[in-house]
């Protein structure tokens, strides 16, 4: 993230955070009253629908990782008013955590600080722990920027060149023999397949987003292939999300008519590897150049402040 987006969302935040504060607030109060009052679920009700507004707030100002918290807190507000939460006590008081650490959270990005979204992990947890979901693992509060243009030297499509597309895709069987031959916690036996196999896609497509995970997912193979970067089982899931994406995208037609652009869960979980990799190769350089990966590592100073 660059100053000028940090100061355009610090002054955005000051703009919406009373109504924000405000909101929390009433929401606070509903979370009281139905405390007092179990058996006035409509209570629960009104908290959600205030916290829906928050999250939908904070989506709308990128700020993913408070927007989960309050998604989160909607889910288990709702589980509350429709009687499917084992301990209520236990979920009221995570939902009085939220309402009163958001604000704090957000306050701290109003003056100036870094957005830490890994410092809310404990809380995300705790509250899809009442609701007897599992835990979420930190990678999800990975977000850097998808929107990054393309490099410059990356070869152009030939659509032309490539009469077979969608499940008829020579490159798309190769990267499923590929990854059909990586154990799941083992190596992959034929890398430089796997590698070749998303280049080979990368020429078939001419959709910018679609370029760019198989861009992403290209470099991380041919850093696989040499060494740079540990076969994980965590690593061969991306790839299958990857190969699940190109499909959908290259099917039919070919051009991924059907939908507008992948989702962005392989290609964030491929810069997760390589954010938190000290493996050196010029492919994992440039995609650490690209996506500013380094600013979406905190320092221990800046965790300990945040927390």
């Amino acid at each position: 993230m660059t100053v000028m987006r940090e100061a355009i969302d610090t002054t955005t935040l000051g703009w919406i955070k009373p109504e924000l504060d405000e909101t929390l607030r009433l929401a606070q109060q509903e979370i009281e009253a139905y405390a007092e009052n179990p058996a006035d679920a409509s209570r629960m009700r009104l908290c959600a629908e205030q916290l829906h507004q928050v999250h939908g707030t904070l989506r709308m100002v990128e700020l993913y990782a408070p927007a989960m918290v309050a998604e989160e807190m909607e889910r288990l507000a709702l589980a509350l008013q429709q009687g499917k939460v084992a301990d209520r006590d236990e979920a009221c008081a995570a939902l009085m955590r939220g309402v009163v650490l958001l604000p704090d959270y957000l306050e701290r990005l109003q003056g100036g600080h870094r957005d830490i979204p890994i410092v809310l992990l404990p809380l995300l947890n705790e509250l899809r722990a009442t609701r007897g979901e599992a835990g979420l693992n930190e990678s999800v509060l990975f977000a850097p920027d998808l929107d990054r243009p393309l490099p410059a030297n990356l070869p152009s499509a030939l659509p032309a060149a490539a009469p077979t597309r969608g499940a008829t895709s020579p490159h798309l069987a190769a990267l499923r023999d590929a990854l059909a031959n990586w154990p799941e916690d083992g190596t992959p036996s034929q890398p430089e397949k796997l590698s070749n196999a998303i280049d080979g896609l990368l020429g078939e497509v001419v959709l910018e987003p679609v370029r760019r995970m198989l861009w992403v997912a290209s470099s991380v193979a041919g850093a696989l292939r040499d060494g740079a970067l540990p076969a994980t089982r965590a690593l061969r899931q991306a790839f299958g999300g990857v190969e699940r994406e190109a499909r959908l995208m290259l099917a039919d037609d070919g051009f991924g008519a059907h939908r507008s652009e992948p989702a962005a869960e392989p290609t964030r979980q491929l810069l997760y590897h390589v954010a938190h990799s000290d493996g050196r190769h010029p492919a994992l350089d440039d995609l650490r150049h690209t996506f500013e990966l380094a600013a979406h590592l905190p320092s221990e100073s800046e965790l300990e402040h945040a927390r």
